[in-house]
């Protein structure tokens, strides 16, 4: 039995899908993941009457939707959400959505902004040299910054054996 007290479960795999048919880019292939994943996924559950009916789970899921399954229908305390391209769908990220909205939702609050229109594009045409100056700095700082606390990481867990 789980002591809320004393331990917390953590989902290390936390997926935001968009399944709908209208993101599919290549239809048959997108379409095999979508019933394979809906097989595991929505229609997999241990628990008789926790499967997710079908075209519910064939839609754009949002972060809220992840929240509410993760964290008020389950256990689940913290989670970690990963991006994980699928390039048969049309929006390869799964944030798509929520980026989506927030871009619309803070870009048209912008004095004299009368229209916004947020395409994504397969990300497939982008390299290093379009991101800018400042940008490649503060990425390059960050990076270091990662890899020395790995490296410090890996040292103590060393030191503890």
């Amino acid at each position: 039995m789980l002591d809320p007290e004393n331990e917390v479960v953590i989902d290390a795999v936390a997926h935001a899908y968009n399944l709908s048919p209208s993101n599919y880019a290549d239809p048959a292939s997108s379409h095999q993941i979508t019933e394979l994943t809906y097989q595991i996924g929505g229609k997999g559950s241990p628990q008789r009457g926790c499967d997710v009916p079908h075209d519910v789970y064939l839609d754009d899921w949002q972060p809220e939707h992840i929240a509410n399954v993760l964290f008020k229908e389950t256990a689940t305390g913290r989670a970690v959400a990963h991006s994980l391209p699928l390039y048969c769908f049309k929006d390869v990220c799964e944030m798509i959505g929520y980026v989506r909205s927030e871009a619309l939702a803070r870009v048209v609050a912008l004095p004299g902004v009368r229209e916004v229109r947020v395409t994504p594009d397969s990300g497939l045409d982008w390299d290093h040299d379009m991101i800018a100056p400042q940008a490649q700095a503060r990425r390059k700082r960050r990076l270091t910054a990662l890899r020395a606390s790995q490296e410090t990481h890996a040292i103590l867990a060393a030191e503890t054996r």
